[in-house]
């Protein structure tokens, strides 16, 4: 545990270190203008087979994003349960086609007077988009989980420190269409350990003249994946309508 936080600390240090001396040398690296809000609404279903006993959520979220930083923020409700979270991403060091940044994000699950969850993460992001049709993002995170049992009395918290990665891909087609497809450990209300991956793809349309955009998503999500052992955990069906202010 000690050996991660001193390389946690070593790497904001260090990022922060080396921004600093691109600054000094007269360099824009901060902004406050460009920011584009956004607010959305997801309704999902699930089939009710994973660890999270549910079958339908209700998925309102609001985002802020330039090309200095990203920040996100919303709630799930689903059956019996109750999540939050909100995240942030600054990107310091950028050129035309790529862009690397640190971010950290915080999640609480409330799950029916059971338990509850807080998850905390922090790591790198990296970000490239070789071709005006292609993009591609990589962030690796130390996560730290705290869950604690309701229903036991004088019950000690739960802790676990574990990695969180996430590989995505996206494809620009004409018509203001886009594809996507990755793998992720986590998702934006779904934080497993690393050997819990989700896979998920998905279509957006977001018309140029308008501000409206739509998405649906698919997400199949396994246990022990890497393992011998792997098996189906559950699968998730989104459908998202967002409104750029």
């Amino acid at each position: 545990m000690r050996s991660i936080q001193k390389r946690l600390i070593l790497f904001f240090l260090s990022a922060t270190a080396f921004t600093a001396a691109l600054v000094a040398e007269g360099k824009e690296y901060f902004s406050i203008d460009g920011f584009q809000p956004a607010l959305s609404l997801t309704f999902g279903v699930n089939d009710g087979k994973g660890f999270e006993h549910y079958r339908f959520l209700y998925q309102p979220q609001f985002e802020l994003s330039s090309t200095y930083m990203s920040a996100s923020a919303g709630l799930r409700a689903a059956d019996r349960s109750l999540d939050a979270m909100t995240a942030g991403i600054w990107w310091p060091l950028r050129t035309a086609r790529l862009r690397a940044g640190a971010g950290a994000r915080y999640h609480f699950y409330y799950n029916d007077g059971k338990s509850t969850t807080h998850d905390i993460l922090a790591g790198a992001y990296f970000e490239a988009r070789p071709a005006a049709w292609f993009g591609l993002h990589i962030d690796t995170s130390y996560m730290f989980k705290a869950r604690s049992l309701l229903e036991v009395e004088d019950s000690t918290t739960l802790l676990n420190h574990s990695i969180a990665f996430a590989l995505k891909m996206d494809f620009h087609l004409p018509a203001d269409i886009s594809l996507h497809a990755g793998i992720s450990s986590y998702e934006a209300f779904r934080y497993n350990v690393l050997c819990a991956p989700s896979f998920s793809a998905g279509i957006s349309y977001e018309p140029q003249n308008m501000n409206l955009f739509f998405a649906c998503e698919a997400v199949a999500r396994y246990t022990d994946f890497f393992t011998n052992s792997a098996y189906y955990d559950s699968s998730e069906f989104r459908l998202t309508v967002g409104f750029r202010l």
